[in-house]
């Protein structure tokens, strides 16, 4: 089940494609019923959350390597290359929730079905193309600076951090999206969960300091209390858009605070 778990969760949040034999492990079983799948969805996949995103950091890293490496690369390039490679990992999964979270609440005049359903809809409006620009452009800028400086950690810290952060919104926040997720038990703080909160604060300390991991913590925390108010007011809870969007905001801010911080 832990196989399968963090399969599911590697294909949910990346475009990481498998190999058949571990393709075979997760659709090709019969006892891996519809219900199992949601319940993996919910409690045991999202616990590889932050360990997708060092698998993405460390892909990103290596194409930052890789451009470092590439004599008369313009550092505008490289980071074109990078941000490209960062969405594309993803499928743009989490750009498409930032945008229908964004038609929502531009769109739907504050009722809640009226903005469930826009989320659904596959079109977005002239309010997503333009926070999808701007939450882009940010990204290249901070890419960019982050590669000029020199620095390697922030590209694994802030995918990292960012799914951590999902991962505590979903515990902490009801499901309202439509799906078998929906009538499974709302999952609470565990374990497993702690001690991911406390060795991911124990390794930015001991990489940087503690001045780095209370930046980064207070960043991720107030941007997870705003968004989880916010939902809980407009439709009560959170969906997979609301998800998707937090992991793209929080890797924006954070790589903003990881670079405030090295300066």
């Amino acid at each position: 089940m832990s196989l399968k778990a963090f399969l599911l969760a590697l294909t949910l949040l990346t475009r990481i494609p498998l190999p058949s034999r571990l393709s075979c492990i997760l659709y090709d079983d019969a006892d891996w019923s519809d219900v199992d799948r949601a319940r993996a969805i919910r409690n045991l996949s999202s616990q590889f959350y932050p360990l997708i995103g060092i698998i993405l950091g460390f892909i990103v890293m290596l194409v930052v390597l890789l451009g470092i490496a590439i004599p008369d690369l313009s550092i505008d390039i490289q980071a074109f290359i990078v941000l490209a490679m960062w969405v594309a990992l993803s499928g743009a999964l989490h750009l498409d929730g930032l945008a229908d979270c964004t038609d929502a609440l531009f769109a739907s005049h504050r009722n809640p079905q009226d903005m469930l359903r826009v989320m659904r809809e596959p079109t977005v409006g002239a309010m997503a193309v333009v926070v999808l620009c701007l939450t882009l452009l940010g990204k290249f800028i901070l890419i960019r600076d982050v590669i000029q400086q020199e620095l390697l950690v922030p590209f694994i810290l802030a995918p990292c951090l960012a799914r951590l952060g999902a991962l505590v919104y979903m515990r902490l926040t009801p499901y309202v999206g439509s799906g078998l997720a929906n009538d499974l038990t709302h999952p609470r703080f565990d374990g497993v969960l702690v001690l991911q909160l406390v060795m991911l604060t124990g390794c930015i300390v001991v990489l940087y300091s503690l001045l780095f991991a209370l930046a980064c913590a207070m960043v991720l925390a107030i941007l997870l209390w705003w968004w989880r108010a916010k939902w809980l007011n407009v439709v009560g809870g959170f969906t997979g858009d609301c998800v998707g969007a937090l992991i793209e905001l929080s890797e924006l801010l954070l790589l903003a605070a990881m670079l405030s911080c090295a300066l």
